[in-house]
């Protein structure tokens, strides 16, 4: 079954950064734009977004580059004490503790390596579509370091809080690191090297199947870097594996913000979807509204959309004959995202799921008014918003085999980048060139 082992991982000498994570620790490579790559790069010397998402420059080539790059600085921190590698093998246990949508929550996983296992076996499940070049890019880097910097997000059933019994004495401690993020996050990491501990985590995994909530485009890079080479330590990556049914797994909605489609015309628009769903006006702004949506969410397929001709309002399928036939099952055709594509984004405004993949119709926001911000200022034509994909469905989807469209789900928060690094390979200094 699923293989998931302790690892000897590579983390900041908080000597050489002043103690303070919080001025070198990043969120993932794909939450980074480019106004936030330059804002990390200018943070720290030592910012690990010099690692994950170094800066590109108009005489890269295929001998010098920003992979090229993050390799040296690997080497060059490596060197001089900036990373250090941990003596021995262990797992981590992670806690995240954050504020959304008015509530504090608590999550707690356990970082780990696991083994890349080809989809077909039914061990790692995926639920999500992969775009080939965000896999392309994070091979490149994976080459060159032979370092996973960043974790995947696993799911996995434990009922009986195996886990969490053999991790309660480490939590019992203070924490080993410590940062608050940029949004008020609370990430602490402990090292949990006990052997009894370490074992019996490693026995409860040797008969479960494991389901892929956020970092597809990773694992999928992991498998391909394992084809390319052949040796068994590229078969794993590093990931943070958390229960299902932790009451800090947290699943946002990611909306739809719809350009560059040709020939728009908003009339034409409004009088489409009237088609297959009632139209409720909406007068208060994007953010009550999506509210709104959420205290409904039980109450059938409820969907928004801000156009500015008419402004918000909310959209209610009119009826489960409005599905139509596909080579999917009605429960994947029941998605609120599958409705949203289907219906509106093909049927109406012909953004097929190739077009999507293609990524020149769509721009995906977790907040409703950073969208709204991007068509009010005439970048784009209108705003689809969604309520948020349930763990269920994910779970059930992932393990029927039948992939969501990309951006179905938005696990949060993030894992933050930067707390603990895993190398494939024994780790070896380069003499400085």
């Amino acid at each position: 079954m699923a293989r998931v082992k302790p690892f000897r991982g590579i983390r900041y000498n908080l000597e050489k950064i002043d103690g303070d994570l919080a001025q070198v620790t990043t969120p993932p490579y794909d939450q980074i734009n480019a106004v936030g790559l330059e804002a990390y790069h200018q943070k720290h010397e030592h910012s690990y977004i010099r690692l994950i998402l170094a800066r590109k420059t108009e005489r890269d080539d295929a001998r010098e580059n920003r992979y090229t790059r993050a390799h040296r600085t690997l080497q060059h921190w490596l060197r001089d004490g900036v990373l250090v590698q941990d003596e021995g093998e262990a797992f981590y246990v992670y806690r995240q503790t954050f504020d959304v949508l008015g509530q504090t929550y608590t999550r707690t996983g356990l970082v780990s390596a696991v083994h890349y296992e080809d989809p077909e076996k039914g061990l790692i499940l995926r639920h999500e579509k992969t775009l080939p070049k965000h896999v392309d890019d994070r091979l490149s880097l994976l080459r060159e370091t032979h370092t996973q910097f960043e974790s995947i997000f696993l799911l996995y059933d434990d009922p009986e809080k195996t886990v969490a019994r053999q991790v309660e004495a480490t939590l019992a401690r203070p924490a080993d690191l410590e940062v608050t993020d940029d949004v008020g996050t609370r990430h602490q990491l402990w090292r949990l090297a006990d052997s009894a501990a370490v074992d019996a985590i490693r026995r409860f995994f040797d008969d479960r199947v494991l389901l892929i909530a956020d970092g597809h485009h990773r694992y999928q890079t992991t498998g391909l870097f394992h084809q390319e080479t052949g040796q068994d330590p590229d078969g794993w990556v590093l990931a943070t594996l958390y229960a299902v049914d932790d009451p800090g797994i947290v699943i946002l909605p990611t909306h739809r913000v719809v350009k560059n489609v040709a020939n728009f015309d908003a009339a034409t628009l409004w009088s489409a979807l009237e088609k297959d769903f009632t139209i409720e006006p909406w007068s208060g702004d994007s953010e009550s509204m999506v509210a709104e949506m959420r205290a409904r969410a039980d109450r059938g397929h409820v969907l928004g959309v801000y156009e500015p001709s008419r402004g918000n309002a909310i959209l209610t399928l009119r009826g489960a004959d409005r599905l139509g036939t596909s080579e999917h099952s009605l429960e994947w055709m029941k998605l609120d995202v599958a409705i949203l594509h289907r219906l509106i984004l093909e049927k109406v405004l012909g953004i097929s799921m190739e077009a999507v993949a293609r990524e020149g119709n769509l721009e995906y926001f977790r907040w409703p008014k950073d969208a709204v911000a991007v068509v009010d200022r005439g970048d784009a034509q209108a705003v689809f918003f969604l309520n948020a994909t349930r763990p269920t469905q994910v779970r059930d989807l992932a393990t029927r085999g039948e992939l969501m469209p990309q951006k179905s789900t938005d696990f949060y928060p993030k894992l933050l980048s930067g707390l603990v690094a895993f190398p494939l390979r024994p780790v070896t200094v380069e003499s400085a060139r």
